[in-house]
């Protein structure tokens, strides 16, 4: 199972097509809050100066606005529903309007930077396990696994939260849960670091 989702920017009005209409005066600086986890190769808010793909796009952005970014390391749920004027936010990333149950008048979006593919890991043996006999999902802290919130209460599924996206490959691989809520690029990225080939 697996599905398409974007990553906005929150509030940015910066857009590819904005670019050369656009520019910042002297020093002019925004403030960028972000997710304090590890979740390349898309972005990475553990490690400083982690190549992501998130801090490409900031230097390219930089250049070509002459504006200046700073980021704020915020966890995920206190960043999810915070109001971006509690910590002086410009901006936040990454964000989608999926995300949030309920949807807030001061929230306004880019459009799209990026794709992600978000989807179910399991192990080989279980890639046809009927929906019936699936009973734990794994899923990062904060994350909100959109499309399973309407099959959970009719199967009884259960959402177990991880630290990070390993932990919750992890809960597979151990057998602690059926599957793990980890975006294909994300899951190949550790699948190749860690070694889990034989697992997924």
């Amino acid at each position: 199972m697996s599905f398409k989702s974007s990553l906005y920017i929150l509030l940015l009005f910066i857009s590819a097509l904005s670019l050369n209409a656009f520019a910042c005066e002297k020093n002019e600086s925004y403030v960028i809050g972000v997710q304090s986890i590890d979740y390349s190769p898309h972005y990475n808010f553990i490690e400083q100066g982690a190549p992501s793909y998130f801090s490409l796009f900031l230097n390219w952005l930089e250049q070509k606005t002459s504006c200046k970014f700073s980021v704020k390391v915020l966890p995920i749920k206190r960043l999810n529903y915070s109001k971006n004027s509690q910590y002086s936010l410009d901006f936040i990333y990454p964000d989608n309007s999926t995300w949030h149950i309920e949807n807030s008048d001061d929230r306004f979006y880019s459009d799209p930077i990026i794709t992600a593919m978000t989807g179910m890991m399991v192990r080989p043996k279980e890639q046809k396990m009927p929906l019936e006999h699936f009973k734990v999902l794994a899923i990062t802290r904060g994350f909100t696994p959109t499309q399973w919130l309407s099959l959970a209460p009719k199967h009884q599924i259960k959402f177990q939260e991880t630290f990070n996206a390993l932990a919750s490959l992890k809960m597979v691989i151990y057998n602690r849960a059926d599957g793990a809520d980890v975006e294909f690029n994300v899951a190949n990225y550790l699948t190749k670091k860690i070694n889990f080939h034989r697992w997924f």
